[in-house]
């Protein structure tokens, strides 16, 4: 079986390209030289393929020989498409996949149905229809014929759906930024005065009361209240809340109460109102999401460097000896994550030759194992950042050049994931 390539031909004259392998399989045959490669001019940008890559999918209109001929321009000897080329490598990687169709985030539903439907590709396979579902979720709604819980959500998820919607955001946003600002300064020994705490306690009961309305009515008017009670904003917004609710009874008190552990960390949790404001940002979101994406990812090498800190704490532990700074191998485990994370504290240091030997391939395997979260993170991001700003309520917004820029970036996400 001949293996599944292509080639990206910018220039009018084709010419002699390497063989390349299959990314697709784990063969490590070449492609056959007898193979019959056909070029395809999309809008300008010459492909090369295979004429048995084609021909995996004979019911469509480059797989079939006697539909594309009405493409084919006997004067360049090439098939000329005026369609979407961006959405064309995603058609061409169809075709050398073998049936995976994946929506490209830089090409809206509506732009790639009629691809599909110009290129007669029918059945979709699941990946193109999750990207569907992920971007059908990003839409934001119309009001139009809804009822009040309903436009009362609509207002409070989807901010930009009504120019109320956008006060209430700009509202919100204000009342976190003062609540975080509040909370951060008070803790000052100079505005940590008797006479102060009631000024403190009325500024946090202002903002309570906001995000408490808030919450109360996100739970009104949420359409399953369950979920959202237990998603990961309704907890935000109620731990928000939560501080306050429990501290108040001790009010008089409040001074002789904060010197309690357990009431000054729940007092740490208003620091989690810094959260609210991912609803609010879109920066904030693709921040957050990239993380989360990628932390199934970092798995083996968060392994990884665990064995790696338990190894060289152990090893330093030994060679050093506990009569010096490393007391105990959880002392010299600390002392390999500042090394590895290139901290460097100076609180516990290598005295011995072999001792500064071992902390030296201590540091150049940490630089080794930090640097290789990097790529996750970059793809993920440019996979968040696309669908955020290139989804069809944004397109007609950016212009030729932003449009080209995320582009670009979108072929580097696709490349990385293939």
């Amino acid at each position: 079986m001949l293996a599944d390539t292509s080639f990206i031909v910018t220039g009018s004259e084709t010419e002699q390209y390497p063989k390349v392998r299959n990314r697709h399989h784990h063969s490590s045959r070449y492609l056959a030289p007898t193979s019959k490669r056909i070029t395809l001019n999309v809008n300008g940008t010459r492909y090369q393929t295979y004429e048995e890559t084609l021909n995996n999918f004979p019911d469509t209109l480059l797989g079939s020989p006697t539909k594309r001929e009405t493409l084919y321009n006997e004067r360049t000897d090439e098939y000329n498409l005026p369609r979407n080329k961006f959405a064309f490598d995603s058609i061409l990687f169809y075709y050398q996949s073998r049936g995976i169709l994946a929506r490209p985030s830089t090409v809206s539903v509506k732009d790639f149905d009629e691809e599909l439907l110009f290129y007669e590709i029918s059945n979709p396979d699941p990946m193109a229809m999750s990207t569907r579902e992920e971007e059908s979720q990003d839409l934001e709604p119309s009001m139009v014929g809804k009822s009040f819980k309903e436009r009362m959500w609509i207002i409070l998820e989807y901010p930009n759906s009504c120019r109320l919607g956008q006060i209430i955001a700009l509202i919100s946003v204000m009342v976190i930024v003062f609540s975080i600002v509040i909370f951060t300064i008070e803790t000052l020994a100079s505005l940590r005065k008797k006479q102060d705490s009631d000024l403190w306690f009325a500024f946090e009961t202002v903002c309570v009361i906001w995000f408490s309305g808030e919450y109360l009515c996100r739970l009104y008017s949420a359409p399953i209240r369950r979920h959202f009670v237990f998603s990961a904003m309704g907890l935000v917004d109620l731990l928000a809340i939560l501080p306050y609710l429990v501290t108040l009874p001790f009010k008089e008190e409040l001074d002789d109460v904060r010197s309690f552990l357990v009431m000054r960390a729940l007092r740490l949790f208003r620091v989690l109102r810094v959260f609210k404001l991912s609803r609010y940002s879109v920066g904030f979101k693709i921040l957050l999401y990239t993380i989360m994406d990628s932390v199934e990812q970092m798995r083996p090498i968060l392994f990884c460097t665990a064995i790696a800190v338990t190894v060289f704490g152990s090893i330093e532990y030994v060679v050093e000896g506990p009569e010096g700074e490393f007391m105990s191998i959880p002392h010299s485990m600390w002392w390999a994550v500042q090394t590895m994370s290139t901290v460097g504290y100076g609180d516990i240091v290598p005295i011995t030759l072999l001792g500064r030997f071992v902390s030296a391939l201590c540091a150049l395997s940490g630089i080794i194992l930090f640097c290789l979260p990097s790529p996750i993170l970059v793809a993920n991001f440019l996979k968040h950042y696309t669908r955020a700003f290139l989804n069809p309520q944004t397109q007609d917004k950016l212009s030729d050049e932003q449009k080209i820029l995320i582009e670009n970036m979108q072929r580097i996400y696709l490349s990385t994931n293939r």
